[in-house]
C-alpha cells in the first residue's frame, strides 16, 4: 500500500491533468477529439519552448523574471517589422531568434560581466521590456 501511495504522490501533476481532461470530455465530448487536441497543443506550444529555456536557468541557480515581457516585446518588434518590410516568411522565425537573442544578451552581460545581481537585472528589464512593448 505504501509503495502505490509513493507512486501516487509522486505523480500528482500527472494524475491532476488526467482527472481535468476526464472531467472536460465528460461535460462535452466533443473536447477529446483530434482537433480540440491539436488546437491546445498550437496554443501552448510557447509555453512549453519557454519552460525549455526557464529549466535551463533553473537548473543553474538562476533566476529570469522577464522572459515574458521578453517574448512581448520580440513579438511586437517583428510584428512591426513584418508590416513594414516584405520578407519571405521561412526568415520571420529565424528575425524573431535573432531579436529574442540580443534583447537577451543584454541580460546576459550585466549578469556575467557587470555582476549584478540576476533577480534585479531581469525584474529592472520586465519593466523595461514591457515598457517598450
Amino acid at each position: 500500500m505504501s509503495r502505490i501511495k509513493d507512486l501516487a504522490l509522486q505523480n500528482v501533476p500527472v494524475i491532476l491533468l488526467v482527472v481535468v481532461f476526464l472531467a472536460f470530455a465528460a461535460v462535452d465530448p466533443r473536447f477529446l477529439s483530434g482537433d480540440t487536441i491539436t488546437l491546445i497543443l498550437r496554443q501552448s506550444a510557447y509555453v512549453g519552448i519557454l519552460a525549455v529555456g526557464m529549466t535551463l536557468v533553473l537548473m543553474t541557480a538562476g533566476i529570469d523574471l522577464s522572459v515574458g515581457s521578453l517574448l512581448y516585446l520580440t513579438a511586437v518588434v517583428v510584428g512591426q517589422i513584418v508590416h513594414t518590410i516584405a520578407m519571405p516568411i521561412f526568415v520571420v522565425p529565424l528575425l524573431a531568434v535573432l531579436i529574442g537573442a540580443l534583447f537577451g544578451a543584454f541580460n546576459g552581460f550585466a549578469v556575467s560581466v557587470l555582476k549584478i545581481i540576476p533577480f534585479i537585472v531581469t525584474l529592472a528589464m520586465l519593466t523595461a521590456f514591457r515598457g517598450l512593448g
